[in-house]
């Protein structure tokens, strides 16, 4: 489960970094459009500079970030199937529901969706971090050295 505060502050976080950098573009008349996305501002900065790695790790986040959902939607399915189900008991007799979900190659199979959501989740929290951090932080340089002044 998400705590609401981590996420609050890397938005708040965000939003900040955007602005500073809205003004560093606009402080030093520099050719590079406006955006209101911190991810796609960085992504037209990077343009504008040459290079992909921020691109890039932007990219392969939103991929697995989709990959997860897909990976996880049959959990989903799963578990609406079981309370449908659940209120249907006089239809199916509820130790038939419980010995399909109960097989073990269906509990091996959620298991490993499992797994995967878990994996993909702590992969994607530290490359949010390693993009916010060091990447962002090494495109600020080539900003800033490219208009030939300390870091913004």
């Amino acid at each position: 489960m998400t705590h609401v505060g981590p996420v609050l502050h890397a938005t708040i976080q965000q939003s900040e970094e955007l602005r500073r950098l809205h003004a560093f573009i606009t402080e030093h008349e520099l050719p590079i459009p406006l955006r209101d996305d911190f991810v796609e501002q960085c992504t037209v900065v990077e343009q504008h500079l040459g290079g992909d790695e921020f691109t890039a790790l932007s990219r392969r986040i939103k991929r697995y970030n989709a990959l997860s959902g897909w990976i996880a939607a049959p959990v989903l399915i799963a578990a609406v199937l079981l309370y449908v189900l659940g209120k249907f008991t006089d239809l199916l007799p509820v130790d038939d529901v419980l010995t399909v979900f109960l097989h073990p190659v269906v509990i091996a199979v959620l298991a490993v969706i499992l797994v995967s959501v878990v994996g993909i989740s702590v992969w994607m929290r530290a490359a949010n971090r390693r993009l916010l951090g060091p990447v962002y932080a090494r495109l600020l340089e080539r900003l800033a050295a490219r208009v030939g002044v300390h870091r913004p």
